[in-house]
């Protein structure tokens, strides 16, 4: 909307008001053509009208998409007249395609009164020919190359700042409904003509993709995969944290050394609301590194069960299932193209600046029956920033398994086991280099009487130990006791309330990183904690929710949190 109407993301203190009419005159499908106008009206800070026509024809040899919009806006705040221009026009030649582009912008922005062009103003102009295969026998491929510049203000005028070239080709293929396969390479050279400019560096990039989809033995194998690799660059940042109202953020501030400074290795992720305080604030710098990406995503799923339906065997095999999910999004500043490539790289592999990884491999038994199941999960969650300050990087390996079984109807029993083990290093600060392992037992039994009422009791016992780079050791034994019950009514919405109490026999430093980690916020000692929450449908499109949450910790005040919201659905 700021870049349609040449905003420049300034506030306007006064009532906005928009206002528009179109006109369009269709024939068949052959012909279509139109006219619209708007006008945003801001008191006397902005008034702006914009005019926008298009014309699209399409017979069976040839085809034009267009499109043309100038807006000019006057007022106390800006003036500007922004110009567009769009034109696709393409000829069929059998199975082929053969089009050119044009797109064409200019948008000089000024303060009324002055000749000097703001730094928001800017000009591009991109052509591009190409030529494409859309057949019904299911290979297609194209090719295209464009070639761009942009113009960026210099007083009063805009100058060629860059331009760039672009070429790319592509390929597609369904061979049945089983499978399907597409690709696409793109190179880029970027040329910067005047650096006063620009801030950009000349480069030249390579861009690929790959997307493939497969479905075998009436899916008893189905496969997702998506491939991504290219060059570019990578931003150093900076983080700051900013206070606001308390529920509101995501951190907490905890004064490790007592000295009342808020310091960059004192803040948490918060563990309850009321300590919500901080938000994250990244600041981008103008140090940039030179990187080369990858990115792979692939979804995998085995059900022999399929293949059990084929063949009408009820073997053991049946009841399993399996499925794996990996994500990876790298970016290295390894020169080798090929070892770039390889998106498993160590997350403490000095060419590797920066990741977000994660692989949840799950091998299900029995997972839709009624009487009783059980899985077995096994995931590594990596993540790693480049900062001014140095590397920041996370690593979690996490292993668990479930078994539920249901008695009767009524009744159920689950039984959840975790080990967990956590890598934290960060250049910045040496209190924050710490290694966490953790073992969790957790039975729960459940009743629910039909669809309206559910009561659970659980019981959790953790085992952690903690180490830090500086030596000092961590471990706690952790007694968690809870009981939760609910009610639930179609018409009438959820009731729903819990208590734990939760027992910390806890050796090392509280008042620590690796502490707060280990605890998850809470105190050594004796620790209560409640909640009781709301949600009815006060018609067919309003919903209140209203939620208390409690706790008490030896040696420290009770906490109470309250919180109301109402959702209205269109």
């Amino acid at each position: 909307f700021s870049r349609d109407w040449s905003l420049n993301d300034a506030a306007i203190n006064a009532d906005e008001n928009i206002i528009g009419a179109n006109i369009s005159l269709r024939k068949t499908n052959n012909l279509f053509m139109g006219y619209g106008f708007k006008s945003f009206l801001a008191g006397e800070a902005y008034k702006g009208y914009m005019n926008d026509v298009f014309f699209n024809f399409n017979n069976q040899k040839y085809e034009l998409k267009s499109k043309a919009s100038y807006l000019k806006n006057t007022g106390t705040l800006i003036e500007s007249e922004f110009y567009r221009t769009f034109a696709d026009v393409s000829r069929k030649i059998k199975s082929l395609k053969i089009g050119a582009i044009i797109d064409v912008e200019q948008n000089p922005i000024k303060y009324p009164g002055t000749d000097s062009l703001i730094a928001t103003s800017s000009a591009r102009r991109i052509y591009t020919g190409y030529v494409r295969r859309q057949s019904e026998d299911k290979l297609n491929f194209g090719t295209e190359y464009s070639h761009g510049v942009q113009f960026l203000p210099d007083s009063s005028d805009l100058d060629l700042s860059d331009k760039s070239h672009n070429f790319s080709v592509e390929l597609s293929s369904s061979p049945s409904a089983k499978n399907s396969f597409s690709t696409k390479l793109t190179y880029r050279e970027l040329i910067v003509k005047d650096t006063a400019l620009s801030n950009l560096e000349e480069e030249s990039s390579l861009l690929g993709k790959i997307d493939y989809a497969l479905r075998i033995l009436n899916g008893f194998i189905r496969s997702n995969t998506y491939i991504e690799f290219g060059t570019g660059q990578e931003l150093k940042r900076e983080f700051s944290y900013l206070k606001v109202p308390a529920g509101t953020g995501n951190y907490s501030w905890i004064d490790y050394n007592g000295n009342g400074i808020k310091e960059l290795s004192e803040f948490e992720i918060a563990m309850f609301t009321d300590q919500a305080e901080y938000i994250r604030v990244f600041t981008p710098t103008n140090e940039f590194t030179k990187t080369r990406t990858n990115q792979l995503n692939q979804i995998f799923n085995i059900n022999p069960k399929a293949i059990s339906k084929l063949s009408e065997k009820k073997n053991l095999y049946s009841k399993l299932s399996a499925q794996s999910a990996i994500r990876y999004t790298n970016k290295l500043v390894d020169e080798d193209f090929f070892t770039s490539l390889n998106p498993f790289i160590d997350i403490d592999d000095s060419n590797l600046v920066s990741t977000n990884a994660s692989i949840r491999n799950t091998l299900f038994f029995n997972k839709n029956n009624s009487k009783y199941s059980a899985d077995v999960t096994y995931q590594i969650l990596n993540n790693k920033a480049f900062l001014t300050s140095g590397f920041d990087f996370r690593k979690q390996n996490i292993y668990t398994s479930n078994i539920r079984w249901n008695f009767t109807k009524a009744l159920t029993l689950n039984l959840e086991y975790e080990n967990k083990e956590i890598l934290n290093r960060a250049d910045f600060s040496g209190n924050r280099n710490f290694d966490i392992t953790s073992n969790k037992i957790k039975p729960i039994l459940s009743y629910q009487s039909g669809a309206k009422f559910r009561l659970s009791f659980s019981y959790s016992f953790f085992d952690k130990n903690g180490k830090t780079d500086e030596g000092s050791d961590t471990k706690a034994n952790i007694h968690d006791l809870g009981a939760e019950i609910r009610f639930s009514s179609i018409k009438q919405g959820i009731i729903s309330g819990k208590m734990n109490f939760v027992q910390n026999d806890f050796t090392g430093e509280v008042n620590s990183p690796t502490g707060y980690e280990v605890l998850q916020g809470l105190n050594e000692g004796k620790n209560f904690l409640w909640n009781a929450s709301m949600q009815r449908n006060i018609s067919n499109s309003l919903q209140l929710s209203i939620n208390y949450d409690g706790r008490k910790s030896t040696d420290a005040n009770t906490v109470h949190t309250g919180s109301m919201q109402v959702r209205a659905f269109f």
